[in-house]
């Protein structure tokens, strides 16, 4: 696959997979040259960067209005007309190290010489709140220092100390080219405006035919609470084109985490002769290592490739430091909540990225988590990445389906062994701490804990229904991961030989299985409900995540009148885009996130949540084929509207990944400004539904399609514990596929079928 099959012209952002990524949530100067909009270093925003404007030979500004954009997940082109005998064009990306980058193109269509002044420059706030005399002990305070220029670049360092006036952030910045520059300017001025505009500048009325003055006017930061001015920085570069000629000026701006770092990152940079090329070729390296999937049905295929693309976007690897010791995924793009990683949502991660064909970052996901344990044996919902913060937050999370799963592709038995120990601790936590009457069903204490707010589902436990004060409450969602953590921990202690272990983890996990479906299942309304840990009553508030329990072997075939009576019910949870967290029918259900007559950011009174999507998608397909085989066109819907809502007005080329959407119109969120949000898992239900694909345990591989329809698929490029696998199937035989359903194992044809039908292999592993 190549990144074209991604293109489209209303995205800007970019990421390289370190610690800084360009991808603001509601831009305003994208349109400009240079990076204006902030970048985050990790969750810290970093604004302004620079821009860059251009003068005649008259030192008029040219006008720069974009007249296209083209955005790859590489890097982003825009180009722009300003006069018939010149065009300007301006790629933007963002290195693997760090450095954003801007090549701008300059043609000159005329048949005379024309000569242009290209001025790099930026505007820094100097400093906010420094009431002491020493600034990097003043409580809230944010300045800048150590500034450096000379004709290579500009650079300075940003240090943001928290209450206490402790390190709170701290980095480096530093833009330049690969070129001298001309001349300079570096002049402090009073804070009227900051904005990416030249009239604006000191530089306006400095600038002459021969450059800027060459002058500096910074003197460094003063002892006044009140003093808000700012610092501009600037480099000129001459530039004369021949008649019919163009040029190119490559402008780079490296952020690290100190400002020495900083221009070792531009130096380097700068040796790039083509630095998108470069860019390009790390893109495509990327997705040579994933399974190659393509498909008839062009939205399946679309949002396949899209979601490897936001995995890749929200890659953190920090190289061991922030509180990050292995590379990982973050949730999303959204400072305020998501530009963390969060144990909500990294074994979703775990469970996609898995397909990878190195495990690391799937690994990664959990191994920071182990790493970060608390004493008591739980993990922090939130890691932190920053200076004298703390971890904070707790999320409830199924990290034993996602262990397995990744061993089932990538077998590790010293990975097994290493996470182990932290996985009993975990276990224990919540036998010790969500569980004291010893019921085998497991408490919720907050609704922040689900990562779901404002639902009626909380209020039988805690009346006001945001769950976050006296909340004490038994979750079916949280019950079954424990279940699923218990049976991982007793295969577990198998591999290690650990017999006594094993028994007990069976137990556990027999006796929680029992549990759940004598104590959450009411007949009478044919359903499981959360429970109160005193009383025992059932909530009879009929949530979404109460269908969690047909993921697993917990729910029996009489107990399938709840998909037919709830799920499958237009006035309750069938929706034109189906699932809401709630079911419609209930009072306080709100399918635009209104509670208490306001909008809010994260309800759980309606909307139709991925994060829960992608349970019951896996609910409804496994209960399917292991259950209730007349299920099988009922999970085939499911799994398609769910990602046909992802694209925006239902246009293929629009994919979007929003945390939630609306269930009878299937709008997202746009005022949450958090788009490539990941708490959810799209990849893994095509492997192993759309294609079929279901590793399992003891080298056993079963291939089972759900009847999709599809004229064909193909999913090549498999690396499965440590076998090359190609699947592929057609309904007609034409010039690119034969006809009838093929597996390859390793360039050998295994299975020949000539309609697609339920497959069982056995591989041994190979480390």
């Amino acid at each position: 696959m190549t990144e074209s099959v991604l293109k489209r012209n209303d995205k800007i952002s970019l990421s390289g997979g370190k610690k800084v990524i360009w991808a603001p949530e509601f831009p305003r100067y994208a349109h400009k040259f240079g990076f204006w909009d902030y970048a985050y270093f990790l969750n810290y925003p970093v604004a302004p960067l620079y821009t860059v404007t251009i003068l005649d030979q008259n030192l008029n500004e040219i006008p720069l209005n974009r007249i296209k954009r083209e955005w790859l997940p590489s890097h982003l082109t825009q180009y722009y007309i300003p006069f018939d005998w010149i065009e300007f064009k301006e790629e933007k990306a963002l290195l693997q190290n760090d450095v954003l980058v801007s090549r701008i193109t300059m043609k000159n269509n005329s048949n005379e010489e024309q000569k242009f002044y290209a001025i790099v420059w930026t505007g820094q706030v100097i400093q906010e709140n420094i009431t002491k005399k020493n600034p990097e002990k003043t409580p809230g305070a944010n300045f800048i220092q150590g500034i450096e220029y000379s004709d290579r670049l500009i650079a300075f360092q940003r240090r943001v100390n928290n209450d206490q006036g402790n390190l709170l952030s701290r980095y480096g910045v530093a833009i330049g080219t690969r070129r001298r520059a001309n001349s300079f300017s570096i002049n402090t001025s009073e804070y009227l405006w900051n904005y990416p505009e030249w009239e604006l500048t000191p530089f306006f009325e400095k600038m002459t035919p021969n450059g800027l003055p060459n002058d500096a006017s910074f003197k460094g930061i003063v002892q006044k609470s009140d003093f808000r001015e700012l610092l501009y920085m600037a480099l000129e570069y001459t530039i004369v084109l021949p008649p019919k000629s163009s040029h190119e000026i490559h402008i780079y701006c490296a952020i690290r985490d100190v400002q020495e770092e900083a221009m070792e990152a531009l130096a380097m940079a700068a040796q790039f002769n083509n630095p998108i090329s470069y860019v390009e070729s790390t893109w495509q390296r990327y997705f040579d290592e994933i399974p190659e999937f393509e498909c008839s049905n062009p939205f399946f295929e679309k949002y396949y490739w899209y979601r490897w693309y936001g995995l890749k976007k929200n890659t953190v690897n920090t190289d061991d430091s922030f509180g990050l010791k292995y590379p990982c995924i973050f949730e999303g793009t959204n400072p305020r909540e998501l530009r963390h990683q969060t144990s909500l949502s990294a074994p979703s991660h775990m469970l996609e990225t898995r397909w990878m064909h190195d495990p690391s970052i799937a690994k990664g996901c959990l191994l920071n988590f182990i790493a970060q344990q608390e004493k008591d044996g739980s993990f922090p919902g939130i890691i932190s990445n920053g200076y004298h913060t703390e971890n904070s937050g707790f999320y409830h999370a199924n990290w034993g389906r996602s262990i397995r799963e990744l061993y089932r592709i990538h077998p590790d038995p010293g990975f097994i062994q290493h996470i182990y120990p932290s996985m009993k601790r975990y276990a224990q936590y919540y036998d010790r701490e969500r569980d004291k009457n010893y019921w085998h069903l497991y408490d919720i204490l907050s609704s922040e804990e689900t990562g779901l707010e404002y639902s009626s589902r909380y209020m039988f436990a805690e009346p006001k229904g945001n769950g976050n004060e006296n909340l004490r409450m038994k979750g079916v969602d949280v019950s079954v991961y424990m279940y699923e953590l218990y049976q991982t921990l007793a295969w577990m202690a198998e591999l290690q030989d650990l017999k006594k272990e094993m028994e007990h983890w069976r137990q556990e996990a027999l006796t929680t299985k029992n549990a759940i479906i004598k104590s959450m299942w009411n007949e009478e309304h044919h359903f499981f409900f959360d429970i109160h840990p005193v009383s025992a009553k059932n909530s009879l508030s009929k949530s979404a995540t109460s269908f969690y329990p047909f993921m697993t072997d917990i729910a029996r075939a009489d107990q399938l009148s709840m998909l037919q009576t709830h799920l499958f019910n237009p006035q309750e949870f069938w929706t034109a885009f189906p699932v809401p967290t709630i079911s419609m029918d209930d009072t306080y259900s709100n399918a635009y996130g209104e509670w208490e007559n306001m909008r809010r950011a994260r309800p759980s009174n309606g909307r139709t949540w991925m994060l829960i999507n992608s349970h019951i998608c896996e609910a409804l397909a496994y209960t399917a084929q292991n259950l209730d085989v007349t299920l099988k066109p009922k999970a085939v819907e499911l799994i398609t509207q769910t990602i046909k809502m992802l694209f925006r007005n239902g246009n293929v080329k629009y994919p979007t990944a929003y945390e939630y959407y609306n269930p009878i119109n299937g709008k997202p969120p746009y005022f949450r400004g958090g788009d490539d949000h990941i708490n959810s898992w799209v990849i893994d239900l095509i492997i192993k539904y759309v294609v079929g694909l279901q590793p399992l345990d003891n080298g056993l591989i079963v291939i089972d399609p759900l009847p999709f329809g599809l004229d064909y698929f193909s999913l090549d490029n498999i690396r499965l514990k440590g076998h090359h696998l190609k699947i592929a199937y057609s309904e007609v035989y034409d010039e690119f596929y034969e006809k009838g359903f093929f597996v390859y194992l390793d360039g050998d044809l295994v299975v020949k079928k000539d309609k697609l039908e339920k497959v069982v292999l056995r591989v041994d592993e190979r480390f």
